[in-house]
């Protein structure tokens, strides 16, 4: 081949190939085929958005975010996933700020859709409620952190966790089941009525835990679970017996709630015990109180207009002084009661006037296991109502 020959065989390929590359191009756009760099591009703008949404003071479109947040647990790119670690740290940041709801629950629901959270920084989340668990696959949780994590109520179902850290972690009516916790790190956490169902727990860490259940406590040694057998506990029955938080004196429209309840929770085969003036003994009220709400199922405490100040000053001479104008308190009995069915486990539920907020009864309490209704809330619709049906069924 001539000189010529060679240059005009490379002057066709010059000019043939931003031809070759345009058709490539569309023929790739057109069967769908993209590169993994335009993946990641697309995948990147996606995230970014969902990440904005997840801020977003619409409800919907939270909802809609987190589930689609799940999306990034899994995505793989190439042979690798791509943008999980940031899905996982996204879903954390939020869950150590978020209170306790529906939003919350579908963020922390949504870890599980990997199976591979071995080693993640779950410290201090809110992780009330959460489900960690899979029908198609077992999930490993080994070394994962939880260091004063919140676990209150969660279902933990077939996972690997050997050396799981639940140091201080609160697992309040927690269920484990069908998994492996050899080695786990339970120092501190508080088991209050916490339920282990076909657990393996060797090597297990249970210093300074509290609440632990008899079944575990029982074979302890040195703090240490040493058997390899799986381990099934079983929570004592507290009987069908509800306290009742409420001040002495009320009004008779309040009085007339009051019994409602009562009268109420009677037919549906419960018990109801309470304390009033009267019954009050001359020395150890609180250690009367504390032995017959520990021999109790649930609580319910009503938030009744006591005290009015006419005008007054809250914290004087101190930060967050302020000025208070009619307002109303409930008694203090009832920051009693609950606080000490709170350490006892037990489901609460607040009955409240609408004008109380002070105490238990702010609007800014988020616990699972507290559930709050006003007290002008139709008796007779009560198998209708969402937060008194939820309650029940901790019970």
């Amino acid at each position: 081949m001539t000189n010529l020959d060679y240059g005009a065989y490379f002057g066709a390929l010059a000019f043939l190939i931003p031809f070759l590359i345009l058709a490539t191009n569309w023929l790739m756009e057109y069967t769908g085929i993209k590169s993994n760099k335009r993946k990641r591009e697309e995948a990147n703008a996606a995230f970014e958005k969902i990440v904005e949404n997840l801020s977003s003071d619409n409800t919907a479109a939270q909802l809609s975010s987190a589930v689609l947040l799940r999306r990034y647990l899994t995505l793989k790119i190439g042979k690798s996933f791509f943008l999980k670690q940031e899905a996982i740290n996204v879903i954390s940041a939020i869950l150590r700020t978020l209170p306790t709801g529906v939003y919350q629950k579908t963020l922390a629901d949504g870890l599980a859709y990997t199976p591979n959270l071995s080693n993640v920084d779950l410290q201090r989340t809110n992780l009330q409620n959460a489900y960690f668990g899979s029908k198609t696959h077992v999930i490993d949780l080994c070394m994962a952190d939880f260091y004063m994590s919140n676990l209150t109520y969660a279902l933990i179902d077939n996972v690997k966790a050997d050396g799981i850290i639940l140091y201080d972690a609160l697992l309040h009516g927690t269920i484990i089941k069908n998994s492996d916790f050899s080695n786990a790190n339970f120092c501190g956490a508080d088991l209050t009525n916490a339920r282990f169902t076909n657990v393996i727990l060797k090597g297990a860490n249970f210093s300074k835990a509290t609440n632990i259940p008899k079944e575990i406590s029982a074979r302890l040694l040195n703090d240490i679970y040493p058997d390899d057998l799986p381990v099934t506990t079983i929570v004592s029955s507290s009987g069908k017996t509800i306290f009742f938080s409420m001040p002495g004196y009320m009004s008779k429209a309040d009085e007339l709630t009051v019994l409602a309840y009562k009268q109420y929770l009677i037919r549906q085969g419960f018990e109801v015990v309470y304390y009033n003036r009267d019954t009050y003994p001359r020395f150890g009220q609180l250690s009367h109180i504390k032995a017959t709400i520990e021999k109790c199922a649930a609580l319910v405490a009503f938030g009744t207009k006591q005290t009015f100040i006419k005008t007054g000053t809250y914290r004087p001479g101190m930060n967050g002084e302020k000025e208070l104008s009619q307002r109303w308190l409930s008694t203090p009995w009832n920051e009693v009661e609950v606080g000490m069915a709170t350490m006892a486990g037990l489901p609460i539920l607040l009955v409240k006037d609408m004008e109380i907020e002070d105490g238990v009864f702010d609007d800014v309490l988020s616990e699972s296991f507290i559930f709050t209704i006003g007290s002008k809330s139709d008796i007779k619709e009560l198998d209708k109502n969402l937060a008194f049906s939820a309650w029940l069924s901790r019970i």
